[in-house]
């Protein structure tokens, strides 16, 4: 039912019912992927990581667990996470073409990240009031909180 109201569009359908699920299974892998999908649809993305979590605890070699896993940490800007998490489940299943894509975006936004810091540190040396060096501070204090 959880899966025909989530493909339906009735998102908070289906998170009441992979809910009722994981109250008689609360160990289901499967339904705790599935409620992290429909959370990450409806932009509940703390909701959706901490499921995703849960699912890949409870089944840590599941290939579409560690899919699931990674695009909550990236869309809560953990990207060096989502990155390690798509490597592990790009070894599960080294033919995924989807897999080896989005890991390549998480790559890209790992190096952005990176770029990003540099780019803040130079320019934190060339600010010349207090107020522009906290805000390059900031920034890359931020792009280092997201590479970590």
């Amino acid at each position: 039912v959880g899966v025909m109201n989530a493909e339906a569009g009735n998102y908070d359908a289906a998170i009441t019912s992979f809910r009722q699920a994981l109250f008689l299974q609360p160990k289901n892998f499967k339904v705790l992927e599935m409620l992290a999908q429909v959370y990450l649809e409806t932009d509940q993305l703390l909701l959706a990581l901490q499921a995703a979590e849960a699912a890949v605890q409870e089944n840590e070699r599941w290939k579409e667990g560690l899919q699931t896993l990674a695009r909550c940490q990236r869309e809560v800007g953990e990207v060096h996470l989502a990155q390690e998490s798509f490597e592990k489940a790009l070894r599960l299943d080294p033919e995924s073409d989807e897999l080896r894509e989005e890991l390549l975006e998480a790559q890209a936004l790992v190096s952005e990240l990176e770029e990003k810091k540099k780019r803040q540190m130079a320019e934190l040396q060339l600010a010349s009031t207090e107020s522009e060096q906290e805000v390059h501070r900031c920034v890359y204090h931020l792009c280092h909180r997201a590479h970590s």
